[in-house]
């Protein structure tokens, strides 16, 4: 059974873009010992805008992302996990890579997830989202072994 990672928008539509920019980084607060595809769902709630963050999202970009909200956009490849300010963080290139986020004095630490390769569905569709790494529904998995792939 496939596992599903509920990211909220606009980070989910740039974990599908497939392009050199996309965001190949997921930053927890937990870590995940899973490596193999995961399903990317976008949440119903968009994340908090912060000042100054990367990137600015044109009006265009908003229009898509909020067609996405709620919905199963397909799957990209889990290579990995690793903490934050570690020799593993160093050899993948965290310190120059946009997507990772670094957690302040008192705050949890932050894992970066390693992502690559996702594979979006021509027409994503709508699914309940969860808190963590779940298992994909049933509905879910027919739905991705039916539906047309880019």
């Amino acid at each position: 059974m496939p596992r599903v990672l509920t990211v909220r928008e606009p980070w989910a539509s740039w974990i599908m873009q497939g392009i050199p920019g996309g965001k190949d980084i997921e930053n927890r607060t937990w870590r995940t010992h899973h490596q193999d595809w995961i399903v990317i769902h976008a949440a119903a709630a968009l994340a908090r805008p912060v000042p100054g963050q990367f990137p600015e999202f044109s009006p265009e970009v908003m229009a898509a992302v909020e067609k996405n909200r709620g919905r199963v956009l397909g799957i990209v490849h889990l290579l990995g996990c690793h903490l934050e300010r570690t020799p593993e963080c160093a050899f993948h290139g965290c310190e120059s890579n946009p997507w990772a986020q670094w957690s302040q004095p008192g705050e949890k630490p932050i894992y970066h997830w390693e992502l690559a390769n996702p594979r979006r569905l021509v027409t994503p569709f709508r699914a309940e989202g969860h808190l963590g790494l779940w298992d994909a529904t049933p509905t879910i998995e027919h739905l991705l072994k039916v539906e047309d792939w880019q």
